[in-house]
């Protein structure tokens, strides 16, 4: 397939910097736009953090970047730059994002803006975990969505075997489904290594502070064990009530575990500071990739995480645990234990962690699959295959 020169590709991504919210979608879009901006011409359309948007567009050290101002159900101005900015293949983030994808679905069915070539990413919102949270909700806007047919000439994008059988159990219509992983960055292994004795750990949470990441979960774990721990909470809190529960958890923790809230971590200062920590927990509900968890690893520190995501079989590769959500107790057991670990176990594991990170980047294809996908979606541009 031949694409043509530098065809422009339009991203709806709802958190971008410099609004640094969602760190998953954001490194993958700046890994994947890095990768291919000699070949294509990237624009990132974003949510206005500030309240102040710029009136053009602004170039960040990757994109062009245009932040739009929010209202309840849409993004202010979006049909007007939908309508008014050339493009070759939309791509919208997100299934269930009702500032961007919803109303630019709408906006396509009927005809107000161009019809370009489409693709989706639902960003692993139709895992189980994800699904279970505000099912009801979410079961009337795929019912809605399928009864108006409004991905029907849309292109599904999925980032690993698992979450294309999540998109078909959807049975959404569309033009088809593609398989095209997750563009990921390799940093530098930090300097910074973790200051703890045995018998003790120092334990990192990264993620955005909602539901389906779990963190309930992480705080009644470290509930039961007996080792005594610090846990660190780094990410922005994106459902209030959510952490007002949380913060109610936290005030009656035993005496052996420390919690610190540490806010939103700049994505530049995240290798450096994982890598302080002796372990990274995120027993999350769902990921389609686990961009934190990867980082987590490139930083050299062993993960806790649950069986939803693609890093599956860590024990054996020494780099950590995935374990099933169902049985918190071993989750309790795998703390506790590795507190005891001897130095030399837990140098191995850092070890086996930076290697498993520099092999999944080592075996990835993304940017030529990316690259394929892209191509693909506009050499279709005709009726329905």
């Amino acid at each position: 397939m031949i694409c043509a020169r530098r065809p422009r590709i339009l991203s709806l991504l709802g958190c971008y910097w410099p609004g640094n919210e969602a760190t998953g979608p954001n490194q993958s879009f700046r890994a994947f736009a890095t990768g291919l901006r000699d070949e294509f011409d990237i624009r990132v359309v974003a949510r206005d953090s500030s309240g102040k948007a710029p009136p053009e567009w602004q170039v960040d050290n990757v994109v062009p970047l245009k932040q739009l101002s929010i209202r309840r159900f849409r993004a202010r101005g979006l049909l007007k730059l939908l309508r008014e900015t050339p493009h070759d293949v939309l791509l919208l983030n997100g299934f269930h994002d009702q500032e961007f994808t919803i109303p630019a679905l709408i906006l396509r069915k009927y005809g107000l803006i161009p019809a370009t070539p489409t693709i989706l990413s639902p960003r692993g919102e139709f895992a189980m975990g994800a699904l279970s949270l505000k099912a009801g909700k979410k079961r009337l806007y795929q019912s809605f969505v399928r009864q108006m047919r409004l991905t029907q000439d849309v292109w599904f994008h999925a980032t690993a075997e698992h979450e294309f059988g999540d998109i078909e159990a959807t049975r959404l219509p569309c033009r088809g489904i593609l398989l095209a992983p997750n563009a990921r960055n390799l940093p530098n292994l930090p300097s910074t290594a973790p200051s703890g004795a045995n018998g003790s750990l120092r334990i990192a949470f990264l993620g955005r502070i909602a539901a389906v990441k779990n963190l309930e979960f992480a705080l009644d774990v470290l509930a039961r064990t007996t080792t005594p721990l610090t846990f660190d909470i780094y990410g922005p809190v994106v459902d209030p009530e959510y952490w007002a529960r949380l913060e109610q958890k936290i005030l009656k923790l035993p005496e052996n575990v420390s919690v610190h809230a540490r806010g939103p971590l700049a994505h530049e200062a995240v290798s450096a500071t994982l890598g302080a920590y002796d372990l990274f927990f995120l027993p999350t509900l769902g990921e389609n990739f686990g961009h934190a968890i990867n980082e987590a690893l490139a930083s050299g520190v062993p993960v806790l995480i649950s069986q939803n995501t693609p890093w599956r079989d860590l024990a054996r590769k020494g780099a950590g645990w995935d374990l099933p959500l169902d049985s918190p107790m071993a989750f309790v057991e795998t703390i506790d234990q590795f507190a005891k670990a001897p130095a030399e176990a837990r140098a191995a594991a850092r070890r086996a962690a930076r290697a498993l990170a520099e092999q999944s980047f080592a075996e990835s294809d993304a940017l030529e699959a990316i690259r394929r996908m892209l191509c693909h979606v506009m050499n279709h541009k005709g009726a329905r295959s």
